[in-house]
C-alpha cells in the first residue's frame, strides 16, 4: 500500500476524481514511515476542487478539479496545467490494467470506534496479500477525495465510499505485521475558501508541456 503514500507525497502528473465533495476548509495532515521519515501537508476542500501543499519550501503543490490538475513548483515560481485531455494520453494503459485487475478486494467494517479530534470514526480494515491497512473513517465531515494518476492509481478500496459521506483521519498501512506508513489529521478548519487559493500564485510562469506531449 505504499502507493497510497506516494499518492500524497508525490508529484502529481495526472489525476482524476473518485468520488464527490462537500468539505469545505482546511485539514493537516502528518505522515510516518515505519523507519521515522515524516511530512506534514495541507489539504484545502471547496466544492469540486482540492489542493494537496506540502509544508515545505522545497517541495510543491497539487491543484486539481473536474476539468484540468494544476502542479505548483516554488522553487521555479512555475507552474505545469494538464487538461483532462492530456491526462487521458497518460492514462490509456493504466485503464488497459484496470480491466484485467480482476476481482477486487474491499475493506471489512469492524465495531470498533474512537474519538479523534471531536469526530467518531469507524476502524475499517483493508488486506491485500501480506499487507493490512487500518481506515479510521467518520461520516461527520465530509467527502474526501482521492486522487488517481496512470502510476499511482487509487486504492481498490475507494469504490466502497464512492458518494458516500467519507473522511479518514488516521490511516495506518502494515507489511507482515510492521507499521510502514502512518497518516493522520491533525487539524481540521471549516471555514469558506477563496477561489483564489485554487489557482497559480501571481508571477508563477506556466510551462510550456507542447513539447512533451508531442504537440
Amino acid at each position: 500500500m505504499k502507493k497510497y503514500y506516494a499518492i500524497l507525497f508525490g508529484i502529481l502528473f495526472s489525476i482524476t476524481l473518485v468520488t464527490a465533495q462537500s468539505f469545505e476548509g482546511v485539514v493537516y495532515f502528518k505522515s510516518t514511515t515505519g523507519i521515522g521519515e515524516s511530512g506534514d501537508f495541507k489539504y484545502y476542500g471547496k466544492d469540486n476542487k482540492i489542493k494537496m501543499e506540502m509544508m515545505s519550501d522545497e517541495m510543491g503543490s497539487v491543484i486539481f478539479d473536474g476539468s484540468k490538475t494544476i502542479i505548483l513548483m516554488p522553487a521555479q515560481k512555475s507552474y505545469m496545467e494538464f487538461s483532462n485531455e492530456m491526462l487521458e494520453q497518460f492514462g490509456g494503459m493504466s485503464q488497459d490494467a484496470d480491466e484485467d485487475m480482476g476481482e477486487v478486494n474491499l475493506p471489512t467494517k469492524t465495531n470498533e470506534t474512537k474519538n479523534i479530534l471531536g469526530y467518531d470514526c469507524t476502524k475499517w480494515v483493508y488486506k491485500e496479500d501480506n499487507n493490512e491497512t487500518e481506515l479510521w473513517i467518520t461520516d461527520q465531515i465530509g467527502n474526501y477525495i482521492i486522487p488517481s494518476t496512470p502510476m499511482t492509481p487509487a486504492p481498490e478500496w475507494a469504490d466502497l465510499f464512492d458518494g458516500k459521506p467519507f473522511f479518514p483521519l488516521m490511516i495506518i498501512t502494515k507489511e507482515n505485521g510492521s507499521v510502514v506508513d502512518k497518516m493522520e489529521v491533525t487539524k481540521i478548519e471549516k471555514k469558506s475558501l477563496s477561489e483564489s487559493e485554487f489557482q497559480p500564485p501571481a508571477g508563477f510562469k506556466k510551462m510550456d508541456l507542447g513539447n512533451m506531449m508531442g504537440q
